[in-house]
């Protein structure tokens, strides 16, 4: 997906979802790119006693752990 097809769904989706359906969009995405690079992904919304990790994957032998931000406009970074 290109970023200015993204942007567009972004856009439009802001307008009609919540945060969670936001967040889940978001994590979609992330996960679509991990397995894009040559990733697997092993676990997704995985719950520890601490708190979540959004997409757990495989590298080759290295576990990566990765936390997905996911933002509605482009302001702040």
């Amino acid at each position: 997906m290109d970023l200015r097809k993204f942007t567009e769904n972004l856009l439009i989706l802001t307008i009609y979802m919540d945060k969670v359906a936001l967040g889940k969009y978001g994590e979609d995405l992330a996960c679509e790119f991990l397995k894009s690079q040559g990733y697997k992904i092993i676990e997704r919304n995985f719950r520890i006693r601490g708190g979540e990790i959004d997409v757990v994957a495989q590298d080759g032998k290295t576990l990566v752990y990765v936390e997905v931000k996911t933002r509605s406009q482009h302001m702040y970074g």
